[in-house]
């Protein structure tokens, strides 16, 4: 499949993101950079507002934490001596 999260070539917009997360502008982000101002702003401003400032639903937002939140680390699992 060959959607945005599969292509590292493209990175985040930090000056669109910081926009929205720390100056609280409203502006609609599309793909990563959605995706991390969620990510930022998710659980210390309120659901309704992220949602507000980046022109989507609530249950929007939390379907991308959900996402983002399951997504696989490339974190390998500790291994125990047996």
């Amino acid at each position: 499949m060959n959607t945005i999260e599969d292509r590292p070539e493209l990175e985040v917009d930090e000056i669109a993101v910081a926009f929205v997360v720390e100056d609280g502008l409203r502006m609609r982000l599309r793909g990563r950079d959605r995706d991390e101002a969620i990510r930022r702003m998710y659980g210390r401003i309120d659901t309704e507002l992220i949602a507000w400032r980046l022109r989507i639903t609530t249950r929007t937002v939390q379907r991308v934490r959900a996402r983002i939140t399951s997504a696989p680390t490339e974190h390998q699992p500790l291994r125990f001596a047996a």
